[in-house]
């Protein structure tokens, strides 16, 4: 039941540099028309996946490294490895968030061997790593990961996620007495290197981790997530101006199932795009939904060709051309702990709508060199490096 959209998808081959590298809990983040990808973590050198082994034994996973970063570049289809300098502390990241803001690029919170509350910046011109130290006089968020951010005028909002109880005046739903699930809007502001708690109005969604959020505009959004058995199908909107709560979203149709570990993205000035994750059976999801912002209408994707993978606990990045790129995740449950895990060895893009007919050009254009090679050399500068970087990639 339900209306249902046609959507087509790709699987690209990974970085080479990444292939070694596989990897989930990790963070992609849109620079320009760079996606930029950095931590997470992966099953043991010796393939064997342990998901809460200390990291002395065996089996434990391998934590990777911030000040490794790949870079995608969406208009000529080619990976980079950004090797960079600078701070060293606490190198390895998972489960956290990044976010750029003007010409840096933030890391905060997440998990290193802990769970950790601190923020680091990537300056893009020196390439090099600082531990930010926060103004002394911050509210700062509880030690988490698992939680979703947004970005709004030099502002990184922090909402959920699952850590130790701590002075905060949202919820906290305890797990033990050691950690739990919050709802807790904390806010980092990037020009005073100060946190606060922000007071919202509304009705908040209840304490959650593992779920996803997109920014648009001055708006975040906020999709399911875990607390406690539960996997939540809820949709959430705050105003970041105003810090105001939209309530459950009142969607239209049939709606997707509860999930956690999975991803969130505009997808246009309209539509969010939903993708995969984990349900409450402990299944791992490859389903994709659009959902229409105007008319609050859930559409189930029906993917051309019709087998899309699975994954859970991947990344997504949406660019300017309707395009969302899906990298990493597994597809095999991290709870089954005697199994091998098997990372997304590509990665999936999703022509969510129109390109721009510029992209289309090129496309067609390297697409079918033969055609069309003796016109190359009298194309504008621009265009010429984007279509020869797209044909020496191929």
């Amino acid at each position: 039941g339900g209306i249902q959209l046609v959507m087509s998808y790709t699987l690209t081959s990974v970085s080479p540099y990444a292939e070694g590298k596989r990897r989930m809990a990790h963070c992609c983040v849109m620079k320009d028309s760079n996606i930029i990808l950095l931590g997470g973590y992966m099953e043991s050198e010796s393939g064997q996946f342990q998901f809460l082994a200390p990291f002395w034994q065996e089996n434990a996973p391998v934590y990777h490294s911030r000040m490794e970063l790949y870079q995608y570049n969406t208009t000529t289809d080619k990976w980079r490895l950004l090797e960079t300098g600078g701070c060293t502390d606490s190198p390895h990241f998972s489960g956290g968030c990044a976010a750029v803001v003007g010409d840096a690029l933030y890391t905060l919170c997440g998990f290193n061997d802990d769970r950790t509350n601190s923020v680091y910046k990537l300056d893009f011109q020196t390439m090099e790593w600082d531990y930010v130290q926060t103004d002394p006089h911050s509210e700062l968020p509880s030690k988490r990961d698992k939680f979703c951010a947004w970005v709004f005028e030099k502002r990184i909002f922090v909402f959920g996620g699952f850590g130790p109880p701590d002075k905060m005046k949202a919820d906290f739903v305890c797990m033990d007495e050691y950690s739990g699930w919050n709802n807790s809007v904390h806010v980092f502001d990037t020009e005073t290197n100060k946190w606060s708690e922000l007071i919202t109005q509304g009705r908040r969604p209840c304490p959650r981790a593992a779920h996803a959020g997109t920014t648009y505009r001055n708006k975040g959004y906020v999709f399911g997530g875990r607390l406690q058995d539960r996997r939540m199908n809820d949709l959430h909107c705050l105003d970041l101006e105003m810090g105001t709560w939209s309530g459950q979203i009142d969607a239209v149709g049939v709606q997707p199932q509860g999930r956690s570990w999975h991803s969130l993205s505009m997808a246009s000035s309209d539509f969010l795009f939903l993708y995969g994750g984990l349900n409450t059976e402990y299944e791992i999801l490859g389903d994709g939904w659009v959902f229409n912002i105007p008319t609050c209408e859930w559409i189930r994707v029906i993917a051309d060709p019709p087998c899309v993978p699975t994954r859970m606990w991947h990344t997504s990045c949406s660019s300017g051309d309707g395009k969302v790129y899906v990298f990493g995740g597994s597809s095999t449950s991290v709870f089954a702990h005697e199994e091998t895990s098997f990372h997304g060895k590509h990665m999936l893009i999703f022509q969510c709508c129109v390109s721009s007919l510029s992209r289309l050009c090129i496309d067609f254009v390297v697409h079918h060199p033969d055609l069309l090679q003796d016109f190359i050399s009298d194309l504008p500068a621009v265009l010429r490096k984007q279509i020869e970087a797209r044909l020496s990639s191929s």
